[in-house]
């Protein structure tokens, strides 16, 4: 398929680049993972997926194939339950208040992290303020979306700690 028309490669880059990728992320890798039953021999193994695209949608239908499977062909742990333990998300792929809102009401707020696309497009501070102002979520979850959740799976120094929210939060104000 041609995409081109006569477009410059400086429109025709982003539209292959965000809009062709944002559209094909495949649950495929993550269902192979899980059907080798590599979350049952490694608990606490944490993947991030940081373009999940439309995959967190996709979580419904998943289940149901995964529950048509005779339970001794699949592992031990649901992949409801690998889903929501294992797995984390980025806000990267979120482009307006309604993706994001669809997107953590698809995971538990813990599991997401804030990320933006900069410097291909730079939304994702305007989106976590918007997302703050709407009251979707009380002002702890928002800041574990903004920058809890990842001082805690990184364990960064502060992470948890008062001390290093208050130190977080005064830096936030200043920018």
């Amino acid at each position: 398929m041609d995409y081109q028309h006569n477009l410059a490669y400086n429109t025709l880059a982003p539209i292959l680049t965000q809009l062709h990728t944002s559209h094909s992320t495949s649950p495929l890798p993550l269902l192979q993972l899980y059907l080798s039953s590599v979350f049952d021999h490694y608990p606490n193994l944490r993947l991030i997926l940081a373009h999940p695209g439309s995959l967190p949608s996709l979580i419904p239908r998943i289940e149901a194939l995964v529950n048509s499977i005779p339970a001794a062909d699949k592992p031990k742990r649901s992949f409801l339950d690998v889903w929501q333990h294992n797995i984390y998300l980025t806000t990267a792929d979120a482009q307006d208040l309604s993706s994001l809102r669809a997107l953590l009401e698809q995971i538990p707020v813990d599991r997401v992290l804030y990320a933006s696309n900069y410097p291909l497009e730079e939304r994702g501070s305007d989106l976590m303020n918007e997302l703050r102002e709407s009251e979707f979520l009380t002002n702890t979850e928002w800041e574990r979306v903004a920058w809890v959740n990842a001082e805690t799976l990184f364990n960064l120094k502060g992470a948890g700690t008062n001390e290093g929210r208050q130190l977080t939060t005064t830096l936030t104000r200043r920018a």
